[in-house]
């Protein structure tokens, strides 16, 4: 027996995560690091590929078969389609084409990439139609890069193990270059193209007729700036912050200037680590400086990635409610709604799996006394899993106890009694925070429409985000118990012994 904390239990003698560790070599060399890296390698390409024909069919579609131009024309008027269904004689296509505004008609679509589509400054349906041309040659180019990489060209191992030059390269070229990349696509293609069309030009005008148009009607003003390329009176970078009154999302210049002053930072941060240059503190020392190394495990690697991924597109989930920077995001809800509801369940999935791989790290890969902050914490674990699981009982019975309350009191006909925005109301005081920032409601009001594109919260946002409160410590629950006894718990003392692990590594290594 070597390593570990003794368990906080008193009835049981059973020392945490170190029980018996000298009986399994942790040692034993599964598979060799640099052929797993070199596969992951061209696995990358593979994906992106994939990616990449996903977008030019996105891009075709919406080049071919949409009402793309007709929404450019009047997003207020007109509702996204992807396609006319053509079902027969049997009158069923009018269920599924619905009437989308100015003569148009198909299947409606809620995926947000008219938005987008506007926000990058596409102007017609011929632009997308190059686009997805363009996605196609670069997802068979990656696919070939795959296969070179794979059969014939495989990357040493030293190249992964390079930690200082990947989050270097990473953080500065990745990151600083494609943020001030496009800043200077937003400065010079999508705003001018959205000064021109917020001014009434004909979308199929804009990419080939725009000079000639100037040059006939005489247009002033924003659209002289823009042809002229004026940039200090014309498109600028800004920060006026809330939302647009004009398109319902964020200022385009604003998120111009976000970007550029992300990628300037993500220029300077790419330093702090030491590469062949000199600049900045080795990897290693920072890590020494925290008493910790790093993790040279696949398991570790893809639960930190996964964790991070997964919340990221949580946060972004949210971000489309609130702060949407895609044009006229805010007047469609169902779009809203599916956008918010699609990034809940990639992150829920995601954090998920973040919670598995790091399970199996601690059964499979870690070595007892690598990281001694993460056993004081397994030290712990009976004290911290005790408190979640309090904290998620009374959450639960908290927030259903409100539902039932509202049931019960609706059900005898007491709708005054119920707690509502017309009955008994509640402001959640983050959520009044967050629309304060947004600014007064009444500023934010598409002009000429009754759509309002930034909406009180209420008490219906209280009593729905109390339950998300609930489910995530029930998951965060759930989880962290997978990680705290994967290696012993007071049924199974000696799992990493017994072979709990996945995947089968060997003979006599069985797997859960």
């Amino acid at each position: 027996m070597i390593g570990g904390y003794q368990s906080a239990d008193a009835t049981s003698t059973t020392w945490v995560w170190g029980l018996h560790a000298d009986a399994h070599d942790f040692n034993q060399q599964l598979v060799s690091n640099s052929r797993i890296a070199a596969r992951i390698f061209a696995t990358h390409f593979g994906h992106l590929s994939v990616v990449s024909a996903w977008f030019a069919a996105s891009l075709v579609a919406g080049a071919r078969f949409s009402n793309y131009s007709a929404w450019l024309s009047d997003p207020f008027g007109v509702k996204p389609t992807a396609q006319v269904v053509y079902l027969g004689s049997g009158g069923l296509g009018d269920t599924f084409n619905g009437d989308a505004g100015s003569g148009t008609a198909g299947l409606r679509v809620t995926s947000g990439l008219f938005s987008v589509w506007r926000a990058a400054g596409i102007s017609s349906q011929s632009q997308l139609f190059g686009a997805s041309v363009a996605f196609l040659a670069l997802a068979v180019l990656l696919l070939v890069a795959g296969w070179y990489h794979h059969h014939l060209a495989q990357p040493e191992g030293r190249w992964f193990n390079d930690t200082e030059a990947i989050l270097s390269h990473h953080i500065s070229a990745v990151v600083g270059l494609g943020s001030l990349g496009w800043c200077g696509h937003l400065l010079h293609v999508a705003l001018p193209v959205d000064g021109l069309l917020r001014l009434g030009v004909d979308p199929d005008a804009i990419p080939t007729q725009v000079v000639s148009l100037a040059s006939s009607v005489g247009l002033s003003g924003l659209a002289g700036d823009v042809l002229h390329v004026d940039w200090v009176t014309g498109p600028s970078l800004t920060c006026y912050g809330g939302l647009s009154p004009l398109t319902g999302s964020l200022w385009l210049t604003d998120v111009a200037h976000h970007h550029l002053a992300l990628g300037v930072v993500a220029l300077i941060a790419g330093h702090m680590y030491r590469t062949q240059f000199g600049i900045g503190m080795p990897f290693a020392a920072l890590l020494a400086a925290h008493e910790t190394s790093i993790m040279d495990s696949w398991h570790a690697q893809l639960s930190i990635n996964l964790g991070v991924l997964g919340t990221a597109a949580i946060l972004f989930g949210h971000s489309c409610l609130g702060l949407p920077s895609y044009p006229f995001l805010a007047l469609d809800w169902s779009t809203q709604l599916s956008l918010f509801t699609h990034h809940a369940w990639i992150g829920g999935f995601l954090i998920v799996g973040s919670g598995s791989h790091a399970a199996m790290y601690c059964i499979q890969d870690y070595r007892v006394g690598a990281l001694r902050s993460l056993e004081r914490v397994v030290a712990h674990r009976h004290s911290i899993t005790a408190h979640l699981n309090w904290v998620s009982i009374f959450l639960g019975f908290h927030s259903f106890g409100l539902y039932v309350h509202n049931d019960t009191l609706s059900a005898l006909g007491r709708q005054g009694d119920c707690f509502s925005d017309e009955g008994i109301p509640f402001r959640p005081v983050v959520g009044m925070l967050g629309q304060f920032m947004l600014g007064p409601v009444e500023g934010v009001i598409a002009p000429g429409t009754g759509y309002l594109t930034a909406r009180l919260v209420g008490t219906a946002d209280l009593l729905v985000h109390h339950v998300h409160a609930f489910t995530i410590h029930v998951t965060a629950l759930v989880l962290l118990k997978g990680v705290f006894f994967a290696r012993s718990s007071r049924l199974v003392t000696d799992k990493a012994v017994l072979g709990y692990r996945f995947p089968c590594d060997g003979p006599g290594r069985g797997g859960t």
